[in-house]
């Protein structure tokens, strides 16, 4: 074993031993932002003043390594990877300060119960990347889609432990368990008594559900008191959301095959593990006192008097893009428009008149020194030009999936055909740390002549 990976373990393992797990069932947002989740970019600027954004660290959030090699694995929610992306992106932009690498070791069809299955592949698609930190997702497949069964059950608890110990074996990582997401039979209150040899994905259990519901009942409860784990409930957080939905549409579904999530399902998942491992609640703020030429919060250097305006460099993290197959009142409702993706900016102290945004070179609104002064919601500027790396990150990341599909299900038939696809996989990689990393913004404003 390399020194650095001795050294990694040694520092995950003094990271476990700090902490005790509690139990964390996310579901839904509350209508309050939580500001002590709320942490500020990386870096040492001339001016900075960040009184509501403490400094990362496990007191509030995920205790995360300076590097971490995370690795999804689960059955075909996880190989379809959008939540994974999704994670991926919020990660690297609220945690800048982290050196990252993902993998997705995701299987359809993937259970810890059937042989040739997850733990037979576990050495190979999850241990050989000497991962850190291991996201893991099954029980869909692993209930058989029948009614609940003390054998089929007793074998999950088994894998799950299997795991669990194959992890602390094989790689020393931290797990993560989420529970299932839930199966969404909309004749789920019905009787459905059939032959045990009937059911099946074709034929389900209309009350599927109830079996995936004790699966993350026990999961809840396994990490909850064992060290170096986390659980989150997935489950519970999609019905939730489900719920208050369907409260005005009763045929709004997050799973229109009953099992796999849609866009909008995987954007649940990501803002709930997002919400778990503590991460900023706000993509970023930033706040200037022009009267008293002081910085108030953000990364901030060059404040200077432009004419009777100002102008200043902010090193600014990037927002969450908004991703087109998305339900626009699910977002809502997950506060992705708002309260876990708040991205402002706030100028007080300038004299009353009209005043125009520039970044970048870029004019991106006309607003009043009182508007300025309340303070302007950036996410509402699509010209503004931080959303537009925003959305090449997503492109890029959206390509980097497809090309896992293609390795996946299309193996390289050469040893240069396959270097090459790697190739291209890691240029991706850095095409994306690139675009997630903040970078500077020359901020202007000025008076509408």
């Amino acid at each position: 074993m390399s020194r650095a990976r001795q050294a990694g373990l040694l520092l995950t393992a003094l990271s476990a031993a700090a902490l005790v797990f509690v139990v964390l069932r996310h579901s839904l947002p509350d209508d309050t932002p939580k500001d002590s989740n709320i942490a500020p970019v990386a870096g040492s600027p001339v001016q900075t003043a960040s009184p509501q954004l403490p400094p990362p660290s496990g007191a509030g959030g995920y205790p995360f390594l300076p590097r971490e090699t995370v690795v999804f694995f689960g059955d075909g929610i996880t190989f379809d990877g959008l939540y994974t992306v999704y994670t991926e992106l919020v990660l690297r932009t609220r945690r800048p300060d982290v050196e990252w690498r993902f993998i997705n070791a995701g299987q359809s069809g993937d259970a810890l119960t059937a042989p040739g299955k997850a733990l037979e592949r576990f050495t190979n698609d999850v241990a050989a990347h000497e991962p850190t930190l291991i996201v893991a997702s099954f029980g869909m497949n692993d209930g058989g889609f029948a009614p609940l069964s003390e054998e089929r059950f007793s074998k999950f608890r088994a894998g799950v432990k299997s795991l669990l110990e194959k992890t602390r074996r094989e790689t020393g990582a931290r797990l993560i368990l989420l529970t299932p997401a839930p199966f969404d039979h909309p004749k789920a209150g019905e009787p459905d008594a059939r032959p045990e040899e009937s059911y099946g994905l074709k034929s389900p259990f209309a009350g599927y559900d109830s079996v995936l519901a004790a699966y993350s009942g026990w999961l809840m409860g396994l990490a909850s008191g064992t060290r170096d784990v986390l659980g989150v409930d997935l489950h519970t957080a999609l019905r939730g959301h489900l719920a208050r939905r369907r409260r005005e549409d009763l045929k709004f579904t997050l799973q229109p095959d009953r099992v796999r999530p849609n866009a909008t399902g995987h954007m649940v998942i990501a803002a709930t593990l997002a919400r778990a491992l503590g991460l900023p609640a706000m993509a970023d703020a930033c706040a200037v006192d022009a009267a008293a030429m002081r910085v108030l919060a953000g990364e901030v250097d060059g404040l200077r008097r432009d004419g009777t305006g100002i102008t200043f460099t902010w090193r600014s993290r990037l927002p969450l893009p908004k991703d087109a197959r998305w339900d626009a009142a699910s977002a809502e409702l997950e506060g992705l428009t708002d309260k876990f993706n708040a991205y402002r900016l706030r100028v007080t102290g300038l004299p009353d008149s009209e005043y125009q945004l520039w970044a970048e070179g870029t004019l991106t609104a006309h607003l009043s020194a009182q508007e300025l002064a309340t303070g302007v919601d950036l996410l509402g500027l699509k010209s503004f030009p931080t959303h537009k790396r925003a959305e090449q990150a997503l492109v890029f990341l959206e390509e980097r999936r497809k090309l896992s599909h293609k390795l996946k299900l299309y193996p390289p038939a050469s040893a240069p055909e396959r270097e090459a696809e790697l190739k291209r996989d890691q240029a991706l990689q850095d095409r994306v740390r690139g675009l997630c990393a903040p970078a500077p913004l020359l901020v202007r404003i000025l008076p509408v002549k």
